[in-house]
């Protein structure tokens, strides 16, 4: 990786869709990022975050089915600290209740089990964040390199690729951080194509390269050993 380029002060939204991203400026201006090759998600964020101009330092990335408490967004951009990377508000669904959407850095054994614990937003540093809906900081995005497109995205919640994520900012020296004074609300999205087992199946593929990114041999012949049991 290069040198890191320097952002302005702007926030762009970014919506991931079915083929493609819908992203808008601070002047609220919408923009399409149409894609004709089917890429998972972390894929086309990366797409898009890389296409916007030099004056957006600041994201929102949200799903479809996010509807923004109010003020949600500007008590996230409040609560950047100056080593904030990641920050994410506390979820709820429609009948809200709370959303396990935050956890710690998952240890060996629990993923030797295929286990990552979530939870609840809590206030403060963390692992990793449920990437339906968070702010990030363009510059420790690049730092990372965003997403790892290798992660397929599941349809099952945490992602790996969200758990991977905070991971390597965390890393890095970036801080990702709960903030539960800021709320949204998560509503069902149809995700197209994606069955349950397929999805349990990419998500346990997901976790097994996690392992082989960061643990030596032993660790991964336990985890062949643990999908066979």
């Amino acid at each position: 990786m290069g040198a890191l380029r320097s952002y302005g002060d702007g926030l762009a939204v970014v919506t991931v869709e079915r083929r493609g991203a819908r992203i808008v400026g601070p002047d609220g201006t919408p923009t399409e990022l149409r894609l004709t090759e089917e890429l998972g998600r972390p894929a086309v964020v990366n797409r898009a975050v890389a296409g916007l101009p030099e004056e957006i330092g600041w994201v929102a990335l949200v799903d479809p089915g996010v509807a923004w408490a109010p003020g949600a967004l500007d008590r996230l951009g409040a609560a950047a600290t100056p080593r904030a990377g990641l920050l994410g508000p506390l979820l709820r669904d429609p009948t809200r209740r709370q959303i396990d959407s935050c956890g710690p850095r998952p240890p060996l054994g629990a993923l030797l089990r295929g286990r990552v614990l979530a939870q609840p937003t809590a206030d403060g540093p963390t692992g990793w964040l449920d990437g339906r809906c968070v702010l990030l900081r363009r510059l420790a995005w690049d730092s990372v390199d965003g997403y790892d497109s290798r992660y397929a995205d599941t349809g099952t919640h945490p992602e790996v690729a969200d758990v991977d994520l905070g991971d390597r900012l965390n890393r890095a020296g970036w801080l990702v951080l709960g903030v539960p004074e800021a709320e949204v609300v998560v509503h069902p999205i149809e995700r197209q194509g994606i069955l349950d087992v397929r999805g349990t199946e990419r998500r346990g593929q997901g976790l097994r390269r996690y392992v082989r990114d960061r643990y030596r041999a032993p660790a991964r012949t336990l985890m062949a050993l643990a999908r066979r049991g």
